[in-house]
């Protein structure tokens, strides 16, 4: 785990770790996603110093972006409904192109890094 690319302190990340044995997913300037061994999904809210249960859009979100750095976490990703359409605003890929060439997830609430909207 590259430790650059969470915000949240790394030893705050490797307690959490250690004491509940979860896997960060993604992080942002405050927050942690942390993926336990059962498939729940946690939020650890670095400025508050607490961790809850990830609301169900946090949950989807953290299996998405699980599945872009682990791909052996496919699996838990969400299922694209048959009536679903691309987002408009990643055009189905679940991130958007930055000036510089790189992409960053599609933060859209309906899309929520997932590439399509459900109906």
């Amino acid at each position: 785990m590259s430790d650059e690319h969470f915000p949240v302190p790394p030893e705050v990340i490797r307690r959490l770790a250690g004491e509940q044995g979860v896997l960060n997913v993604f992080g942002t300037i405050s927050l942690a996603y942390l993926l336990t061994p059962s498939g729940e999904v946690l939020v650890h809210d670095d400025a508050e110093g607490v961790t809850t249960a990830a609301t169900v859009d946090e949950r989807e979100f953290a299996y998405v972006r699980a599945a872009a750095r682990y791909p052996e976490l496919q699996v838990l990703t969400p299922v694209r409904p048959p009536d679903a359409v691309d987002c408009p605003a990643c055009r189905g890929t679940g991130s958007v192109p930055l000036e510089n060439g790189s992409r960053v997830f599609c933060g859209t609430a309906q899309c929520n890094s997932r590439g399509w909207i459900r109906p």
